[in-house]
């Protein structure tokens, strides 16, 4: 039997996109050609991004906590591989760390860094009726919000917490320098990273977001030479509508109906009396 409090499967995911466009003395239809968000709607390719890119300075961010001389050497010199026992031994003496201990602590911090750094992201939401959402990334309701199949995106639902993920750093001192890895003691690690890349403070706990990471090495690679942004291809079947904000202009709306290539729902968000936004089949006269 489930639970009542057990989250249930979720059907649709969704996607605010802002509309903006640059060029000034063009006209409405190279504007509308230009425009970022419109080129990947009808090209069905959506932005992934680093963490670097994201607009929370804390999002995905995880403390490492330090261990002491003693807790390194605990671990035991004869777990440890013979190519790196001298390297290994030379991060504690006398019960303190050396310098070249906490050199070697700053070097695995800087390595986990820019390995978490490399990785792709697209962050979506369940709710498509937020008016805080359609006012932060649909640009004042002016935008689009594209509503995917949940079952062909597998996200992970963000957990809102009042403080970052902490990792113990022995953790990664272990794997990195022990001669056996024993699966499960890896698989708990990549759970705890991956805990922490699905971690947001609580003040942002209206975007109700899930969260995908592209395993794509192609994109890791790019962002490793110093990108924040790429964009993925996906399968237009993915797509099950289209929904236009608010404040979406008539031009904006017809010219996505027009060019779009695939076949899909168009929706149309409306403001209601009591505070609400409301989501409703389009009408071309909406």
């Amino acid at each position: 039997m489930t639970s009542p409090d057990a989250e249930q499967p979720l059907t649709f995911l969704y996607k605010y996109r802002s509309i903006s466009f640059n060029e000034d003395g063009k006209s409405i239809e190279e504007k509308l050609e230009s425009c970022n968000t419109i080129r990947g709607l009808i090209e069905h390719k959506i932005a992934l991004s680093n963490r670097k890119a994201f607009n929370d300075i804390f999002d995905s961010q995880i403390n490492l906590i330090r261990p002491t001389a003693t807790e390194i050497k605990k671990i035991g010199e004869k777990n440890i591989a013979l190519s790196m026992l001298n390297e290994f031994k030379s991060m504690y003496k006398n019960g303190k760390l050396t310098n070249s201990g906490i050199a070697i602590l700053q070097k695995l911090e800087t390595t986990f860094n820019s390995t978490i750094d490399k990785y792709a992201f697209l962050c979506l939401s369940k709710r498509c009726d937020s008016n805080l959402m359609w006012a932060h990334y649909g640009s004042n309701h002016t935008g689009i919000c594209i509503e995917f199949n949940a079952k062909k995106i597998p996200a992970t639902k963000v957990e809102y917490k009042d403080s970052l993920k902490e990792i113990e750093l022995i953790h990664l001192i272990k794997a990195h320098y022990t001669k056996t890895k024993a699966p499960e003691i890896v698989l708990d690690q990549s759970k705890e990273i991956w805990e922490g890349l699905t971690t947001k403070l609580k003040e942002w706990e209206y975007e109700d977001e899930y969260r995908f990471q592209s395993g794509n090495r192609e994109v890791e690679a790019k962002f490793a030479a110093g990108h924040h942004y790429h964009l993925e291809s996906y399968d237009p079947d993915f797509v099950n509508s289209i929904i236009f904000g608010v404040r979406t202009t008539k031009e904006v709306k017809e010219y996505i109906i027009k060019n779009l290539t695939y076949k899909t729902l168009f929706k149309q968000a409306r403001a209601t009396k009591s505070g609400k936004i409301l989501i409703e089949p389009y009408q071309a006269s909406a």
